[in-house]
């Protein structure tokens, strides 16, 4: 096809300048009105500002999925807090006659740590298979990452587990420290 059978209806002219860019656009357009009055100079923009427009969507997309999974993670680890407090003070008793009967209160910990690993060990694999599934939703917003790696899957799902254990920390060391004496004298 030829130019006279599908003229072109608008150009680019590129400059590199030393120093500021601003500083060149009002000569640039004064050069164009020399060259051709009828040349309209519609957008002078500096290579920042092309490449700033051209990532703005994805990044405010990334912002948002970021956000997102932010107040995932939060709401994750408030549940895993609540549940884990609201088990140790429904378990109150059998942990004062453990600790009645001798148990220390490091094995007090890792009992309740020990059913926090396993809740979230298992949110965690539900969580990934999951993601795995879905993966394709996401695929267009992946930048040299593959839909379904697996290495990235294991990292996130150890990233929570991590952050779980972190938020039952302080249950499991409320448990320990339950007085045996008072916690058989309720009820």
């Amino acid at each position: 096809m030829t130019y006279q059978q599908l003229p072109a209806r608008g150009g680019w002219l590129v400059v590199r300048v030393p120093g500021d860019p601003s500083a060149i656009a009002a000569p640039m357009r004064q050069a164009m009105r020399d060259v051709d009055p009828n040349l309209p100079l519609a957008l002078v923009r500096t290579m920042p500002s092309l490449i700033a427009n051209s990532v703005a969507q994805p990044r405010f997309l990334a912002t948002l999925l970021t956000s997102f999974s932010g107040v995932a993670v939060a709401l994750a680890v408030m549940g895993v807090y609540g549940l884990l407090s609201f088990s140790v003070s429904q378990r109150s008793r059998e942990i004062g006659v453990r600790m009645a009967l001798g148990a220390k209160p490091g094995a007090v910990v890792w009992l309740v740590l020990r059913e926090s690993v396993l809740i979230v060990t298992a949110g965690a694999l539900l969580g990934a298979v999951g993601g795995g599934l879905l993966s394709t939703i996401v695929r267009s917003m992946l930048f040299g990452v593959a839909a379904g790696d697996p290495a990235t899957i294991a990292y996130l799902a150890a990233g929570m587990i991590a952050v779980s254990i972190g938020a039952s920390v302080l249950p499991a060391r409320r448990a320990a420290g339950i007085d045996p004496v008072v916690a058989l004298r309720v009820d």
